[in-house]
């Protein structure tokens, strides 16, 4: 069920962000029986929205959705569509926003996590690696709970490459270095920005950190030393977009 020519959307929240963005689904298939009102909800706008809406049991639901939690509901659609990268680096850079750029970001659910905060917190979108990251899957899009269907994001080529393309374009890039990097309240740099963000283990690769105008650090006074990367994302996302 999850061929190439075909993309899944699990889980009600997120089948519900892709039903309010207007994204093309081929099918809804929503539990049968237990589903309460808030399956019924969807069937409703689905079929409002002209989607043919499947009753399905539990082992096809759990086919569909090869094995990941599905909460009763999950839309079949097409590929994700990736942004194209020149057309998000021209919109960002237009609305004087913060583009994320994750550098070996290879948990699907640190990448939904991270994607749904950037979404949520008014980033202007996403560019990760083909190589040496996790791509946009059902396992991404369930965590992101629908944050795909409203938030552009792009594969990219090499990444110190593209941050040279970056800083060409006017942006600013700031990585987040836990090691040397500053307070992230003191950075005083215009828009556009692009925030790196690094693995768990290993953060930025040398090449692209050496690519960053500047490096930030989020202040631990506890004491454990580190945090998870996707709420690294959402903290330093809030501190570089809110007013100063």
């Amino acid at each position: 069920m999850n061929g190439e020519n075909q993309r899944v959307v699990i889980g009600r929240n997120a089948v519900g962000e892709v039903l309010r963005s207007g994204a093309r689904i081929r099918r809804l298939y929503l539990a049968g029986k237990g589903g309460g009102r808030d399956l019924q909800g969807l069937a409703d706008q689905a079929r409002r929205q002209g989607v043919q809406v499947v009753s399905s049991d539990r082992d096809t639901l759990e086919r569909i959705s090869g094995g990941v939690r599905h909460q009763g509901a999950a839309a079949v659609l097409d590929p994700f569509a990736y942004a194209d990268f020149d057309w998000l680096i021209r919109t960002v850079k237009e609305n004087r926003g913060l583009l994320l750029v994750l550098d070996s970001v290879q948990d699907p659910r640190n990448l939904g996590a991270i994607i749904r905060s950037a979404e949520a917190l008014g980033a202007g979108g996403v560019a990760i690696p083909r190589d040496r990251s996790a791509p946009v899957t059902p396992v991404v899009e369930r965590t992101a709970a629908g944050a795909t269907s409203h938030l552009p994001i792009a594969r990219v080529g090499n990444l110190a490459r593209t941050l040279e393309r970056l800083k060409k374009a006017g942006y600013w890039v700031v990585g987040a270095d836990s090691r040397q990097g500053g307070d992230p309240v003191k950075l005083d740099l215009p828009p556009p920005l692009a925030l790196v963000l690094g693995s768990e283990e290993k953060g930025i690769r040398p090449v692209n950190l050496r690519q960053c105008d500047a490096l930030v650090q989020i202040p631990l006074s506890g004491r454990v030393d580190s945090l998870n990367v996707s709420v690294a994302a959402g903290i330093l996302i809030y501190e570089l977009l809110k007013p100063q």
